[in-house]
């Protein structure tokens, strides 16, 4: 029971992420036509986070926010870093510590599903495609889904207790594969 009650807390956290992200779209930027399905890879930059303990490439300064959020199992703190690429694209990357001892305790593939599906189920989405992958030895899932109005590519993958998510989110047209390969293919975990 106290597991199922862990991976509610999972699942609320996803979609607290996701939800900031899709505020986020559509939220009146400035659209650059020329680029907007594109990585401008010029522009891109190495991000990195210490206590994060990662870096990536965001094609501008990302945004940070910090949110307390509630869950069964207590309140757990979100980190996120978002960069708006328009107003209709947005890059993400977010992670979150959970107690050791329900990480060690759980399995992490029903961890790694429980994410999946908060992010999913409140937009209604429906996975196009989704497999396991590691991520410098760490368990992860890969998935795309879409609903009437959004497309989204995840990933999401469990180092210690962290929780890391990484997603690319579209308001209207599927997200560009090679700004997908920018951004995803850049994540790297630090020390």
């Amino acid at each position: 029971m106290y597991k199922q009650i862990f991976r509610n807390g999972i699942s609320m956290l996803a979609i607290a992420f996701f939800l900031i992200g899709v505020s986020a779209c559509g939220s009146g930027a400035k659209k650059n036509d020329a680029t907007d399905n594109k990585t401008a890879s010029a522009d891109v930059k190495k991000y990195t986070n210490k206590d994060g303990k990662f870096a990536i490439h965001f094609a501008g300064e990302p945004q940070v926010t910090d949110k307390n959020i509630p869950t069964a199992v207590g309140n757990i703190e979100l980190h996120m870093f978002m960069y708006e690429k328009s107003a209709t694209e947005v890059y993400v990357v977010g992670y979150s510590d959970y107690p050791s001892e329900l990480m060690k305790e759980s399995n992490r593939d029903s961890v790694l599903n429980g994410a999946k599906n908060g992010v999913v189920t409140n937009v209604k989405a429906a996975i196009t495609e989704e497999k396991k992958i590691k991520i410098e030895g760490n368990d992860g899932l890969f998935f795309k889904a879409n609903s009437d109005q959004y497309y989204l590519t995840y990933k999401l993958f469990i180092a210690g207790n962290r929780l890391y998510q990484i997603g690319m989110m579209r308001d209207g047209s599927p997200v560009n594969e090679d700004g997908m390969k920018d951004f995803f293919d850049t994540f790297e975990l630090t020390k």
